[in-house]
């Protein structure tokens, strides 16, 4: 219709037949089974002290802290490449896969990533309550 000198165009919404991770342009992995790592309440934090980087023992990191204390553990607090590639394994395709086509999102799985390319090894400290 019309008012005045504009012309206004009526326009009908229907529902999208699009589901919403296509819209986004992001497909949802479909999530790879994990090997049962214990929760680690008594960790307050996993560092690198010569990369200055941590983790925190919070709500959202808690698979990363399962996953680099265990590392810690199994290869005497040392990040080397075969470190890294079982910490890939325990983080799982879907997570890994989503870190190589979103570089930064996923920073600790980044890490993974440049000890593997860079053949380097890093002291890993994991500090515990008292």
């Amino acid at each position: 219709f019309k008012i005045g000198n504009v012309l206004l165009k009526m326009f009908v919404l229907r529902p999208s037949r699009v589901p919403p991770a296509s819209r986004s342009g992001r497909t949802i992995p479909k999530a790879s089974p994990r090997p049962q790592l214990p929760p680690r309440t008594d960790v307050i934090r996993v560092r690198i002290p010569e990369l200055e980087w941590s983790i925190e023992n919070v709500e959202g990191k808690r698979l990363s802290i399962a996953i680099y204390t265990h590392l810690a553990e199994t290869y005497a607090g040392k990040l080397t490449e075969q470190a890294a590639r079982e910490g890939l394994r325990l983080y799982g395709d879907d997570i890994v896969q989503d870190a190589q086509k979103r570089p930064g999102a996923h920073p600790n799985i980044d890490l993974l990533f440049k000890v593997i390319e860079g053949n380097i090894c890093h002291d890993l400290l994991v500090e515990r309550q008292q």
